[in-house]
């Protein structure tokens, strides 16, 4: 699984795209941006590893987990008991120590993870 990493001019974000955007790589820098560790799931897809990140938020806020499955181009968002799928990744923007945006474009939607635990999705 390949990915192109690069720099959007003026916004400060890496992108990842390509064959594959949700590269071991790519999913290291996602857990740095949110200011959290990337796991290794206790299960795989098809023998291949799913990830999990824990944001850390202060104790009162609801707790935030996201899912990276690479394989699939999918990134599952649980806020407290509320699961987002997010489907056919094509492109992850990432904004360091603020947020990531995984973006797709047939159809046009977006997931957005901030690293105060706030998220937003569109499509």
């Amino acid at each position: 699984m390949s990915s192109a990493t690069g720099s959007q001019e003026n916004s400060g974000a890496t992108v990842s795209g390509g064959g594959g955007p949700l590269s071991a790589e790519t999913c290291r820098a996602i857990a740095a941006a949110l200011g959290a560790e990337l796991e290794t799931a206790p299960y795989t897809y098809r023998g291949r590893p799913v990830y999990e990140v824990r944001l850390a938020l202060p104790a009162a806020a609801v707790g935030v987990r996201l899912v990276l499955w690479p394989e699939l181009c999918r990134a599952d968002v649980h806020v407290g008991d509320t699961p987002i799928v997010f489907k056919r990744i094509e492109e992850v923007a990432i904004y360091p120590e603020l947020e990531v945006i995984f973006w797709r474009y047939g159809p046009r939607g977006f997931l957005l993870v901030a690293r105060n635990g706030r998220v937003a999705t569109a499509s």
